[in-house]
């Protein structure tokens, strides 16, 4: 691809050995609005800000225009690779020839999340790869399962050999990550003990919490319940996120057979973007969307930009997170916290950030998700609780306290902690960058 003076004057700045390269999702399409496109986001524009680092993002190119654009002064968004696809790895490795002076590499887990299974399964080569040019890999585990058989049901496998084989490869996988990765970063103390449990005591692992900054008031209550026609004497608990089993979407539905009509229940959210296109998923969000259709009191919102979040989160009591299992850190809890939002959370959802919660709930039981709100609305001392204990949470993850050590744990100064492919990567790097030169 023939690059304009301008982009390559701009690529040439931000070749530092002090720039961080980043691959990752970023919110710069519809199709790229996630929970890790905005992670990325956030924490990419805070340091930039707070401590003048150069960022270079690698991002899918889903979108019109010059594939090289600069968000600021330390900021350079590339549209590269199609995730779609295989060549997306020709595609990154082909762009990082064009970064040769740029040494530390930070991977999100999910920036090839819509590929499917036999791209996911190339990462782990493509890694060693851009390890063999003597890069530092840092790589983002956003969702570490403890078994992954239990997602059998959200992921569409049968019982039999492809449950088994996929249950055997997990692992694996997970293992043969560790030895090109020389960091992970996970957003939870129970993902760091998931990891070291396969990886050994050896491994690092940076445990980051998700950070809370309070968000601007772009809606008051009342503004917001008007605007999406809800009465101010409804009960409106809302759970954010894609439509799926592991996340509860089901028993959020179900709850609502008992619970009284002025309690109005919310899914906010759309389809599960790596799961779409998937037979099994389709019965099940088709389904869900029928038995919807028949209630007055619950809705399916679609997909919904920051704002219509914001919105949604003005007007709700409540936020529950529903989730049958927990892997990974919440982008749910995080908004809701931000926003100042009482929550109520599932027992997998506790015990995976560790927490003693006032009120929860029996995973994947509607029943008990039921009487857990019925119990939140109906007896103060309750409500007075949860409330104390959102606002605490939200007071020892606030981004004042957590920023710092975020940016000093992953972006300052980091070292390579594999000696043989470190004078192995070196070799090709002094290779590569006199070929690129040539």
């Amino acid at each position: 691809m023939k690059l304009t003076k301008r982009e390559i004057k701009l690529i040439r700045e931000f070749d530092q050995a002090e720039t961080t390269l980043v691959i990752s999702h970023w919110p710069i399409s519809q199709a790229q609005l996630d929970g890790i496109a905005t992670y990325t986001q956030d924490i990419v524009m805070r340091f930039s800000r707070e401590y003048n680092h150069k960022f270079v993002v690698f991002v899918p190119y889903d979108y019109q225009g010059s594939r090289v654009r600069q968000i600021n002064q330390n900021i350079l968004l590339v549209g590269v690779f199609d995730e779609r696809h295989l060549h997306l790895y020709p595609q990154i490795i082909g762009w990082l020839g064009r970064f040769a002076k740029i040494d530390n590499v930070v991977v999100h887990s999910e920036f090839c999340a819509s590929g499917g299974f036999y791209i996911r399964a190339m990462v782990v080569p493509f890694l060693a790869l851009i390890k063999l040019t003597g890069r530092t890999i840092t790589y983002y585990a956003h969702n570490v399962a403890e078994d992954i058989g239990a997602y059998a049901l959200h992921l569409g496998l049968s019982r039999g050999l492809g449950l088994t084989l996929t249950r055997v490869l997990y692992p694996l996988y997970l293992k043969t990550l560790g030895l090109v990765v020389d960091k992970f970063v996970v957003l939870e103390k129970s993902m760091a003990e998931r990891l070291y449990r396969l990886l050994g005591k050896n491994a690092v692992i940076e445990v980051v919490p998700h950070w809370i900054a309070q968000r601007k008031l772009l809606f008051t209550r009342e503004q917001a319940r008007k605007s999406l026609k809800i009465s101010t004497a409804d009960k409106l608990v809302v759970s954010f996120g894609f439509v799926s089993w592991y996340k509860g979407s089901d028993i959020v539905i179900a709850a609502t057979r008992n619970l009284p009509k002025s309690y109005k229940l919310v899914l906010a959210g759309g389809e599960a973007v790596s799961l779409k296109n998937k037979k099994h998923y389709q019965q099940y969000y088709l389904g869900l969307v029928g038995q919807m259709r028949k209630m007055g009191n619950v809705r399916i919102t679609g997909f919904l930009a920051d704002r219509e979040i914001d919105r949604w989160l003005r007007a709700a009591d409540l936020v529950i997170l529903p989730y049958r299992l927990s892997m990974g850190g919440s982008g749910a809890l995080q908004q809701a916290l931000a926003h100042n939002k009482p929550v109520i959370l599932s027992s997998a959802v506790e015990r995976g950030l560790g927490l003693d919660w006032p009120v929860k709930f029996e995973s994947g039981s509607d029943q008990s998700l039921a009487e857990a709100i019925k119990q939140y609305f109906g007896n103060k001392k309750t409500k007075l609780r949860v409330d104390e204990a959102s606002k605490q949470l939200a007071s020892e993850r606030d981004v004042r306290c957590l920023l710092f050590d975020h940016y000093n744990r992953v972006y300052r100064n980091p070292q390579i902690k594999k000696p043989m492919l470190k004078w192995m990567g070196e070799q090709v790097k002094t290779s590569w960058a006199t070929i690129v030169a040539r």
